[in-house]
């Protein structure tokens, strides 16, 4: 190196064509990553090719054969619409696992499907109008278009969201061929094993869809509006006496029901056990002049609803009303009896319950005891059927059925009192209207032979939401059996025959073998499409030892439960050998839908374990406010619109798929999501930050060539304090994304960038800018901030994979090849990337000098390199850490943190009085003193801090700099 008496002449000679002399010898930070994106939408869509999104599923697929495999299965959306918030919550969360699964050197099975069958669809392909009047195969023709033409639309959309899935050829259709036969032998499986029956109960029935529903297709109304009343039936003569009571005397049994269209369906009357009952008089009011019989508990209640008093006449015990009998109240020629029934309780109505089999699920249980009757009187369009009598054939139970029934008690003087009563009530999931209960013939699933197994399943598995066990049990207990027959033909037929003579359903091993042969090659639309005599022909019925002919017998016309059809995809996906998945991931209403026909049909088929190892529930979308998002009410946030944009950018700007998916992934998804324009900024402002610090951090490494041997890397003690930070951080996220709390990784990532912009970024900046280009302290930021660079792509890579597939094609010293998609090189492995210094003590220092300077920046806002700073100390443990950093004054690692222009260290107090000199602050913390006065020297035109002797000269460590390699220079700057 060439020393000159008068380097400072020479350096002002040197650049004394330029506007700032010293501008071009400060290494500036250079990349060709830019700061913002425009047009986000087009630049996605094409970095999505550039780097092989849709290739990626099967890369993984095929190089990481024989390790181990994880299995996500997808719980399938139904094909009946545009994707909403919902689907990219759902779907991004999937993707979120299955990148970072990948990334860390699974075999990912990911088979994204699609539930193409059922009301849902069959109500958006098929006009209202003409829903009962077109062929069943005019029906199906429909719907599996839309079905098809939605699910392309719906698949479109997953692939802009980044989704990492064989989109091409490794989807699931449950309208599928194969998925059809898989499904067809798994119903005759569970047949073979007695739990699939067929019998007369009572079920869920729509009106307005005309079909049996299951529980998970219900949806309750806490503001419906019953037409509620309180009606009388008249004891018998002798039933008067046997409670005490003159024959002369008009006594009466007094009951509330909400629904008074089943009156003409009454065949009982129900009482408690171990009740007080009592006959009452009304002293006042409008209830006429007849004794009525109720529960003593439920006298205040009934009086206050009537508007009136009674008086006891003599009460009772329950037992007493055993055997009475009592005359219908809209027929006096009809007499029935009181029977005890468990359900009746003395919290609502009078003590005494109507009784209509037809109609209730415990009052069909009281009936079968006590060998009723138990008919349904409503047809499945929800009119009052002949079974009902009293000319009320033909009406609507809800309107003029309702009127008519009640006109008739009235009539009869047996109608108390009728009033609107507000109340939860089911209501069908799809057209929103009241549902009844109705007894019609049905198939089930008996699930009371494995319920016991079914809970103990639910201790081998891992539910990650809170209180997620607690709400599968509760499911599990709801039901005793699982209708599974729908009356509609937009599904997978129930493959059973009829023999025309005795109406018994046929199903046999012959049988379902021929139809799964015909499905196999055409399709389940041959149900309808072809003869009796092709679908039962005579050799399948001689080879199952039935009698007669195919002209003997008659398909069926009941479809399966779309719930089995999503519930038996462990099967019909991942095949009988492999059917555990590792997770199932879908929201919190499927406990009572996927997860229960998967939970219940896994078992069913003999399985020991439950379908799916961990179960992840996630709330819903709402907007901004909290509330349900309603087109009607103009808050539905559109996906689309937030990744591309709307029609007017400057009113709905394009966001971009990273946004909505860090969104996703900061949102705390167990439970309900809010989302608005305000929130997705401020998600934006997030992932510009993240963007931000990797720009600066590839930035500063344009110059910069990776170790290749890690006992090679040497670091000052400043840099391996900091990546020692964001290597535990990252070890954090790591874990956090094993355990699925992806809202914690996400802020355990915004810490990391805070932690490197606002604090790291500031104490090297110096040194990476103005020391020299290759000098030790320069190489020891650039190494720290190679394996920081990688530490917090690797973290963000699940969750924003479009920006670190960008910022590893802008990366001067990438990790994976030129071309290949980031997410090929693997989770970062700790043994690959040093964690700093081990000189504990060096690091203790260094956490000491950064809270005496947070300290100085909490009370005083000016640059930190305005002042000099004395640090001071008498504790020998400290005075011996913060040796550590101390070397000398142009290179002390204390002076660089604290970003001041000059640093001292002193021992004793006489030498902290002696340097007091103007004015001063003194900060103390843990033993240790800072004197914190105004810089003396004049600012150094090169690096801006005060360490000059002359103003506009360099200072010392900037002409050390500048006279490293002055021989080039020279012969540059001589004319």
């Amino acid at each position: 190196m060439l020393i000159f008496k008068d380097l400072p002449s020479l350096c002002l000679k040197r650049f004394k064509s330029t506007k700032s002399p010293f501008q071009k010898t400060v290494i500036l930070p250079k990349t060709t990553l830019p700061l913002r994106r425009k047009n986000i939408s087009d630049f996605e869509k094409d970095l999505q090719k550039v780097c092989g999104f849709l290739e990626l599923y099967n890369w993984q697929w095929k190089s990481r054969e024989g390790e181990e495999k994880f299995v996500l299965h997808d719980g399938p959306p139904y094909a009946n619409g545009d994707v909403h918030v919902g689907h990219a919550m759902n779907k991004i969360l999937k993707d979120i696992i299955v990148r970072h699964k990948m990334l860390e050197g699974y075999q990912v099975q990911y088979i994204p499907g699609w539930d193409c069958h059922g009301l849902p669809i069959e109500t958006k392909a098929i006009k209202s109008s003409e829903s009962f009047s077109l062929s069943p195969l005019e029906v199906r023709k429909r719907a599996r278009r839309f079905a098809r033409q939605t699910s392309n639309k719906q698949k479109k959309v997953f692939k802009r969201w980044g989704i990492t899935a064989d989109w091409e050829n490794g989807c699931y259709y449950t309208f599928d061929k194969n998925y059809e036969v898989a499904e067809t032998n798994a119903f005759f499986e569970l047949y073979k094993k007695n739990l699939i029956f067929r019998d007369l109960k009572p079920v869920n029935w729509s009106p307005s869809s005309k079909t049996a529903l299951a529980e998970g297709e219900l949806e309750y109304n806490a503001a419906h509006i019953s037409r509620s009343a309180y009606i009388s039936f008249p004891l018998t003569q002798h039933s008067k006496s046997n409670l005490g009571m003159h024959q002369a005397d008009n006594v009466k049994i007094l009951s509330w029901t909400t629904q008074p269209w089943t009156i003409p369906g009454n065949k009982a009357l129900g009482y408690a056990d171990g009740v007080k009952y009592c006959i009452v008089k009304q002293v006042n009011g409008t209830c006429g002049q007849a004794f009525y019989v109720m529960a003593v508990d439920c006298i205040d209640n009934v009086a206050s609803r009537l508007g009136c008093t009674f008086q006891i006449r003599n009460t009772f015990d329950s037992s007493s009303l055993a055997g009475c009998t009592y005359h219908h109240p809209m027929d006096m020629s009809i007499t029935s009896s009181l029977v005890q029934a468990a359900h009746v309780t003395t919290s609502a109505g009078t003590g005494v319950v109507h009784l209509a089999p037809g109609h209730g699920a415990e009052d069909f249980a009281v009936a079968r005891k006590f060998n009723l009757p138990t008919e349904s009187i409503v047809d499945r369009e929800g009119c009052l059927n002949s079974n009902a009598g009293f000319g009320l054939e033909g009406k609507f139970i809800f309107t003029e059925g309702n009127d008519a029934v009640i006109e008739q008690l009235a009539a009869n003087d047996n109608l108390v009192f009728q009033h609107d009563y507000t109340h939860s009530y089911p209501c069908d999931w799809r057209t929103k209207a009241p549902i009844i209960i109705r007894t019609s013939k049905q198939w089930f699933i008996e699930t009371t032979s494995f319920a016991e197994k079914a809970r103990e399943a639910c201790d081998k598995v891992s539910f990650l939401a809170d209180g997620g066990k607690n709400t599968m049990l509760s499911s599990l207990s709801q039901r005793d059996f699982w209708c599974i027959s729908r009356q509609r033909a937009w599904g997978l037929p129930i493959p059973t025959f009829y023999c025309r003579s005795t109406g018994n359903p046929i199903v046999t091993e012959s049988s379902i073998n021929h139809l799964m042969s015909l499905y196999s090659e055409d399709g389940a639309d041959v149900w309808w499409k072809y003869p009796i005599s092709k679908l039962l022909p005579d050799h399948v019925i001689s080879q199952s030892n039935l009698p007669g002919t195919s002209d003997d017998y008659e398909r069926g016309n009941d479809i399966l439960d779309i719930w089995f059809d999503s519930g038996v995809s462990w099967s019909a996906v991942l095949g009988d050998s492999s059917s555990v998945a590792d997770l199932y991931l879908e929201g919190r209403d499927q406990y009572n839908g996927w997860f229960y026909s998967s939970l219940m049909t896994h078992l069913a088929m003999g399985k020991k374990d439950p379908p799916f190892k961990s179960l992840y529930t996630h709330g819903f979308a709402l907007a901004g406010d909290g509330h349900k998002m309603s087109k009607s009410i103009g808050n539905v946030v559109d996906p689309l619109v937030v990744t591309d944009g709307g029609k007017n950018l400057k009113v709905d700007p394009a966001y971009g798929v990273d946004v909505l998916r860090w969104w996703v992934a900061e949102s705390n998804t167990f439970n309900d999501v809010r989302i608005s324009k305000e929130i997705m900024n401020s998600m934006q402002l997030n992932v510009n930050k993240i963007r931000s610090s990797l720009r600066f951090l590839i930035s500063n490494l344009n110059d910069f060539e990776a170790p290749t041997k890690m006992e090679e890397v040497t670091l000052k003690p400043i840099d391996a304090y900091f990546l020692r930070k964001v290597h535990q951080n990252y070890e954090q996220i790591t874990e956090l994304f094993e355990s699925y709390r992806f809202s914690k990784a996400a802020q355990c990532i915004l810490n990391t960038v805070q932690t490197l912009s606002r604090t790291y970024f500031t104490i090297v900046k110096d040194r990476l800018y103005c020391e020299a280009k290759n000098g030790g302290g320069r190489l020891s930021a650039q190494t720290a901030m190679h394996f920081m660079c990688g530490l917090l792509m690797k973290s963000i890579a699940p969750i924003l994979p479009h920006l670190v597939e960008e910022v590893h094609i802008h990366h001067p010293c990438p990790t994976a090849s030129e071309g290949e998609s980031y997410f090929k090189n693997g989770w970062i492995n700790v043994t690959t990337c040093p964690v700093g210094s081990n000189n504990e003590q060096q690091l203790d220092a260094v956490a000491r000098v950064l809270a005496l300077k947070s300290k100085l920046v909490a009370i005083d806002s000016r640059p930190t390199s305005d002042y000099d700073i004395t640090l001071h100390t008498t504790c020998p443990d400290a005075l011996h850490k913060l040796m550590l950093l101390h070397t000398t004054e142009g290179d002390c690692d204390i002076r660089e943190i604290l970003g001041c222009s000059r640093f001292t260290l002193l021992t004793n107090d006489d030498e902290m009085m002696t340097s007091s000199d103007g004015d001063v602050m003194i900060i103390e913390d843990n033993g240790v003193k800072m004197m914190v006065s105004t810089a003396v020297m004049k600012p150094c035109p090169r690096c801006r801090l005060n360490t000059s002797v002359k103003a506009g000269q360099p200072c010392d460590r900037c002409l050390d700099v500048l006279s490293d390699g002055w021989d080039e220079e020279i012969t540059l700057y001589s004319n």
